[in-house]
């Protein structure tokens, strides 16, 4: 009776330390202990169009309150170059099982457009930088999972609200040179969409290390502000960050 206990143990132990068994591979989310339901998270992420360059649209003339007839700069439109934006946050996980977990947090991202002309008796710079707060609501599911490496897919959205800007327009003439503030009155509310896929280390019992590139789609705000946004609405992300597992 004890030599048959002993080998029905050895036979679990194996069956369970040994991925291959019958000529099949199977792959299931490694078991995580149930205090380790709840991760936070820091990130750093990219956005671009997948062409690595800066943008350009137009923006109206701005009154600099001078008169000057005939002055090209009070008939044509100045073209804005967009830098691409960088976003930072922090996030929250929830574990609902070994497979799905739901995310939300707090992130900001900052929205930068500049222009410049040099027209014929006056050279006109343009700078706005917008600043966005949003909260994102994401659902992951683990697919793979192995030692230490996990991949899984994300899918969510995110609502983002402009809540401060900073715009300066600076206007050098021949008699005359100064700088402008125009108050930014529109600060409109972003929706954006994305699904991403993601791979995470974890090196230490507490802390992983994660990457999640992906696509996002964001949705006309409803406003005539040109930006990032709205010249370029769909895009690839990329996520950086780490998390840190609690334990209750």
């Amino acid at each position: 009776m004890a030599a048959a206990a002993e080998a029905a143990v050895a036979d679990s132990l194996s069956s369970r330390s040994n991925p291959v068994s019958g000529g099949k591979v199977y792959f299931t989310p490694a078991k995580q202990t149930g205090q380790d339901k709840v991760s936070i998270g820091f990130i750093a992420s990219c956005k671009s169009d997948g062409t690595g360059q800066s943008y350009q649209s137009h923006i109206p003339p701005i009154d600099d309150g001078l008169e000057n007839p005939g002055e090209p700069d009070r008939e044509t439109p100045m073209r804005l170059s967009h830098s691409q934006p960088i976003r930072f946050g922090i996030t929250a996980e929830y574990r609902l099982n070994d497979r799905l977990s739901i995310e939300t947090g707090v992130t900001y991202t900052k929205l930068r457009s500049e222009g410049h002309e040099k027209l014929l008796f006056s050279t006109v710079d343009f700078y706005r930088d917008l600043h966005y707060i949003g909260i994102p609501l994401n659902l992951k599911w683990r697919a793979w999972s192995w030692k230490f490496c996990d991949l899984y897919l994300s899918a969510g959205a995110m609502g983002e609200k402009c809540v401060c800007n900073h715009t300066v327009m600076t206007s050098s003439y021949p008699w005359w040179e100064g700088t402008l503030s125009p108050e930014l009155t529109v600060k409109p509310f972003q929706w954006t969409v994305s699904l991403s896929g993601g791979v995470q280390l974890r090196p230490w019992r507490h802390i992983a290390l994660f990457a999640e590139p992906g696509l996002e789609y964001r949705f006309s705000d409803g406003s005539d502000l040109s930006t990032f946004y709205s010249e370029h609405p769909f895009g690839f992300n990329l996520k950086i960050g780490v998390r840190f597992i609690l334990s209750r």
